[in-house]
């Protein structure tokens, strides 16, 4: 069910983050990294503007997982590759994302 932002107690699902590689491993890992910090500058940004509750994420890919576990995601017990995140008050080691 799609709710209203308004609404209380939200939870939000990241769809993915896509990257087509250029052939030139530096320029990708700059790109990764602008495309995942400008996804944590959103997330944040919708849990100070609206009662969000938890955000939800796939991944399939070992080091889609390894992000998702850096950024203070917890696998879900059932279903494959889900991931929540839903304790906002502990901070995330943002700085010791490896390069992509």
């Amino acid at each position: 069910m799609i709710r209203k932002w308004e609404d209380r107690r939200l939870s939000v699902y990241l769809a993915g983050i896509t990257l087509i590689p250029s052939g030139n491993r530096a320029i990708d890992v700059e790109h990764g990294r602008f495309l995942i910090k400008n996804a944590i500058r959103w997330g944040v940004a919708l849990t100070h503007r609206y009662d969000i509750a938890s955000f939800y994420a796939s991944a399939t890919a070992r080091s889609d997982q390894k992000i998702l576990q850096q950024l203070g995601f917890r696998k879900v017990a059932s279903g494959k590759g889900g991931y929540i995140l839903n304790d906002f008050t502990s901070p995330t080691r943002l700085a010791s994302l490896a390069a992509l």
